[in-house]
């Protein structure tokens, strides 16, 4: 493409990237409910999840195997194309944390309260106190990184407390990955819907899991790895086992790099560049939300809202209502008489029943 025409174009990554924020302003709208607000911050997160995994692990790959390649439509290589990238999404962080903080305030005096520890009420404390010793410590895989540990390898979108150590003088680091198999949240007895998130009930408890040991600088990460990994890439034969090529590739995702980092609090440069070097990404990789990395548990919130909320909290569900064009008899004969009263939506679904 010449030179004077990329000033009518843009590159499709920054594109996207506009796109994903018109998904967050939906969530800003003051006419739509609040938990389908927050459904929203959801959706623009697994969005930018996906986002990473697939188009900034290609840019990735690209990057290492043939940055000569030029975006037609920017000019720009798959490096720049990856800094361009990494600049535009951290005022995304921003916006997205602020407008999931004004959300959650908000639905606090419907009595759905996300919590952190300081803020429960005494009963409250007790209640995750013993929950953590009976149900959550007796399944923790606590890990120290040490001279003689190495670091273990961090699972794609997946939550890991961190703290560093002090022993007889000597530092380390301690993981500790969240359960996947536990609920995301803990909700807290009571007739509203208070809950706390299960990485901060551990962030909270770390000193027992680490007794033996001073703790500090508790944290919690996430790392998304390239997801860009496809069977086509491979040779596949007539008589191979697909089967078989998919756990190959599914377990090949599993390793592939590190092209970002999410933590919850800001790391000091000591700690940054430790994992800057381990991950191999530059700090601009790495990004600090005040918000939940993973928010899937709205969904499990939506279903606990009362039936008296539910219309101020959550929209009404949408139920399709029958053609009274159409009878009960067969659609196709139907169709082939009064395709007129069809939606234009609907024109390739006629045409292939046709």
């Amino acid at each position: 493409m010449k030179k004077e025409m990329q000033n009518y174009t843009q590159n499709r990554e920054l594109s996207w990237l506009k796109f994903n924020q018109r998904v967050l302003e939906e969530a800003k709208d003051s006419s739509v409910p609040l938990l389908e607000r927050m459904k929203f911050v959801s959706i623009f997160t697994s969005n930018l999840d996906e986002f990473f995994m697939i188009r900034v692990g290609s840019l990735y790959d690209m990057s290492l195997t043939d940055n000569s390649t030029i975006d037609s439509r920017s000019g720009m290589n798959p490096k720049e194309q990856l800094d361009a990238i990494f600049a535009a999404v951290a005022p995304l962080y921003k916006e997205r944390d602020k407008t999931y903080s004004e959300i959650k305030k908000l639905l606090n005096p419907y009595g759905v309260c996300g919590l952190s520890i300081k803020e429960l009420e005494q009963q409250e404390k007790k209640y995750v106190k013993k929950y953590f010793k009976d149900q959550i410590l007796p399944i923790l895989s606590p890990q120290i990184v040490d001279a003689n540990h190495p670091f273990p390898h961090l699972l794609n979108k997946e939550l890991y407390v961190i703290a560093s150590l002090k022993q007889n003088g000597t530092s380390m680091i301690g993981i500790v990955p969240v359960p996947q198999f536990v609920s995301d949240i803990l909700y807290l007895p009571g007739h509203d819907i208070r809950y706390i998130r299960m990485e901060k009930v551990i962030m909270e408890y770390l000193d027992v899991v680490f007794d033996k040991y001073e703790v500090s600088n508790k944290n919690y990460i996430c790392v998304t790895r390239n997801a860009d990994v496809s069977p086509d890439d491979e040779a596949l034969e007539i008589n191979d086992d697909f089967r078989l090529l998919m756990q190959e590739t599914i377990h090949k995702r599993r390793r592939m790099a590190v092209v970002r980092m999410e933590t919850a609090e800001p790391l000091d440069k000591e700690l940054e560049k430790y994992f800057c070097d381990k991950f191999k990404i530059t700090p601009a990789q790495i990004y600090r939300t005040k918000m939940p990395m993973k928010l899937d548990y709205i969904f499990s919130i939506m279903d606990k809202v009362p039936a008296s909320l539910k219309r101020s909290l959550i929209d009404e569900p949408f139920t399709p209502q029958p053609s009274r064009y159409l009878t009960d008899g067969k659609v196709i004969p139907q169709v082939k008489k009064k395709i007129y009263f069809f939606l234009i939506r609907m024109r390739v679904w006629i045409r292939f029943c046709v």
